[in-house]
């Protein structure tokens, strides 16, 4: 065991410089920077849209309906001082409020499913890429079988069985995402368990348990990141998807996809509407999208 931490402390070191390297490389790409900014300011106006939205986002106005952009409250008994940036919707609740509290939701419904996928997939993915065997080929068989179904149709069905419900949705995205994350982590597995630092630990009697959780798990936490980053665009896409369609969020919650649902009923007169929820959408997945490359870029230039 002595000789197993005599080995550990040089690669320890190795590993911080790596991560040094990598940090380096990914602030020299432009793009990607910005886009992190870009989350990370979209995430903020999640966090804190209780402080910054003007109005209460289920607060009807009925007499102040399809308001313009920039438009004051008008009704007589209206309790809500302020500008309505982004105008009012059919029940003259504020666009830019409800559109700060959707941002909350879609990116908790995104970021949740992503999480809950990865959770489950951890250990399923360590172990059958570690041990190998029947077990291997029965995890990875079971995984040929559910990604063989379209994945619309899944993500849908799933939704459709459990009932409309937040909770339903990330349910339904996260078993989507499980097994995509699974067979990632098995492959990665797979190449690191025959290095010779594994069979050299193996042979010196190191536990399988303490390999895993120093040595494997550290060295297989970038393609995650990476493919975490990738995915919660995905996910934010598909959340919206299950609420327009009636599957995901219900009213009268705000989230980007019930908001677009609103909307499109109401294009041909009131077009405008469509904007806020869809720009949105498009900015976060575009910026997950580029902080993803630019992780990748960073982490392939310096292994």
């Amino acid at each position: 065991m002595t000789l197993g931490v005599v080995i550990q402390e040089p690669i320890i070191e190795e590993y911080e410089r790596l991560g040094g390297r990598r940090l380096r490389a990914f602030m020299r790409n432009r793009p990607a920077v910005i886009a992190v900014a870009v989350l990370a300011f979209i995430i903020l106006s999640a966090v804190f849209a209780s402080l910054i939205a003007p109005f209460d986002p289920s607060e009807i106005d009925l007499m102040n309906a399809f308001a313009k952009l920039g438009s004051h409250c008008s009704a007589p008994d209206c309790q809500l001082v302020g500008s309505h940036l982004l105008g009012t919707d059919n029940l003259g609740r504020d666009v830019f409020s409800r559109l700060l509290f959707a941002t909350r939701i879609s990116l908790f419904v995104g970021f949740g499913a992503v999480v809950a996928a990865l959770t489950l997939a951890l250990p399923f993915g360590l172990i059958a890429g570690y041990l190998g065997g029947k077990l291997d080929w029965l995890v990875m068989r079971i995984i040929d079988i559910i990604l063989s179904i379209p994945p619309l149709i899944l993500v849908f069905a799933i939704a459709g069985v459990l009932g409309a419900s937040m909770k339903n949705a990330i349910i339904a995205l996260g078993i989507f995402f499980t097994p995509l994350f699974i067979r990632l982590i098995r492959s990665e597995v797979v190449n690191l368990r025959n290095s010779q630092l594994v069979e050299t630990e193996r042979a010196i009697g190191v536990p399988d348990r303490y390999i895993l959780v120093r040595h494997i798990l550290p060295n297989i936490a970038s393609p995650l990141i990476v493919q975490v980053s990738l995915s919660a665009g995905t996910a934010i896409l598909a959340e919206a998807s299950l609420s327009f369609l009636g599957l995901g969020v219900q009213p009268p919650s705000a989230s980007w996809g019930t908001m677009l649902q609103n909307a499109f009923e109401r294009i041909v007169q009131h077009w405008w509407m469509i904007l806020p929820s869809s720009m949105a959408i498009a900015m976060t997945v575009f910026a997950l999208n580029v902080a993803g490359d630019g992780l990748r870029d960073a982490l392939g230039k310096v292994r």
